[in-house]
């Protein structure tokens, strides 16, 4: 009956809804147990340019300090794109919107294509790997990466980069900019330069797909109730 339809969607839409506040929480709640453990392979050189960069702007742009540092800088992408979610892009990362939009079609054709050359060209060793369970790893050199590139690039890792969007992205200051919850790490060797993978998180890929998962089912299109009212 159209009633008990309406009530036991509306009781999905809740289970659903406290589903994805459950992920959200337990996420935040290992983020705070692991405050201590960086996103991204320490880089002093990379932290050190952020802090240098943030002092000289001052009230100033830091912009216009990346821009001098550039050949052709495209100062209306730049401009546009420069605010994320964390911050300004070019004060929290040290580079560009328009260095990062280059970067991400450059990982999402070879993450569509899977190929696996170009691939690791997109890659700034050494690489944080962090497994399903938590446990991180740095693969220092290429050989280390090439043996466990499957591993660390599976078929999901490559589905997701093959989404980024640089509206999309969050940055932490002096780490870089991430996605889907922290699945991915780009960040820049030194500033103004072009922005590289720097970590794969398995367990936050994991978490975004379930939060994802949960968010889709909770959302009215695909509700029960909505079916059976037609609304």
């Amino acid at each position: 009956m159209p009633t008990r339809a309406k009530r036991s969607g509306a009781a999905l839409l809740c289970a659903l809804a406290l589903a994805g506040c459950g992920l959200a929480e337990e996420r935040a709640e290992s983020q705070q147990a692991d405050s201590k453990a960086a996103p991204v392979p320490k880089n002093d050189k990379r932290e050190a340019g952020t802090k240098t960069l943030l002092a000289k702007a001052g009230d100033a742009d830091c912009l216009l300090l990346i821009w001098e540092k550039q050949q052709n800088p495209d100062r209306d992408f730049d401009r546009r794109f420069d605010a994320a979610t964390g911050g300004a892009i070019s004060c929290a990362t040290g580079t560009t919107a328009s260095e990062f939009e280059r970067a991400i079609a450059d990982i999402r054709k070879a993450a569509l294509s899977r190929d696996r050359k170009a691939m690791m060209e997109q890659v700034r060793l050494p690489l944080l790997y962090i497994d399903a369970d938590g446990n991180r790893r740095e693969l220092a050199d290429a050989s280390a990466l090439d043996v466990l590139f499957n591993t660390v690039f599976d078929s999901e890792v490559l589905d997701a980069l093959a989404e980024i969007d640089l509206q999309e992205m969050s940055v932490t200051a002096g780490q870089g900019g991430d996605f889907h919850l922290g699945s991915v790490w780009l960040a820049v060797e030194q500033e103004a330069g072009p922005p590289r993978i720097v970590t794969i998180n398995h367990q936050a890929l994991a978490e975004a797909m379930q939060l994802a998962a949960a968010e889709a089912a909770a959302s009215p299109a695909a509700s029960p109730a909505t079916r059976a009212t037609g609304g």
